[in-house]
């Protein structure tokens, strides 16, 4: 089972190769990748453009219709779902590894439904609306 973290840390103890099948590693041989290649050779990590190109290729035979569809973006919606359901903005940007909340801030972005209910509750508890 492999762990997954979208911040600084990672950690796999299961590595998929290029076909979708996966590589069990032990402590003694895991090389520490995330996505592995066995093509010419032994396994090696994928690049950053082949993760990009299976994300894409994936979310186009799904229906997507973004030109591409990368990392980054899965990486964009993680922090978002993270501040809309309640995480502070300086701890998602933490768990990012983000040195500030600026880069945070840009794409982090708050649905108006998710500050309505922030907004509500804490009305609620300082005892200006019922709740």
């Amino acid at each position: 089972m492999a762990i997954i973290t979208i911040g600084m840390s990672r950690s796999c103890t299961a590595g998929a190769t290029a076909d979708g099948t996966y590589s069990g590693a032990t402590t003694n041989d895991d090389p520490g990748w995330l996505f592995l290649s066995h093509a010419g050779g032994g396994p090696r990590p994928l690049t950053m453009n082949s993760v990009s190109l299976m994300l894409t290729r994936r979310y186009h035979a799904g229906g997507g219709s973004l030109r591409c569809f990368g990392s980054h973006r899965i990486r964009h919606a993680t922090a978002t779902l993270l501040v809309n359901n309640g995480m502070p903005l300086e701890e998602v940007s933490r768990y990012l590894g983000h040195s500030s909340t600026v880069p945070t801030r840009r794409y982090a972005l708050q649905s108006t439904e998710a500050l309505g209910e922030r907004a509500a509750s804490a009305l609620a508890r300082a005892g200006l609306v019922a709740g």
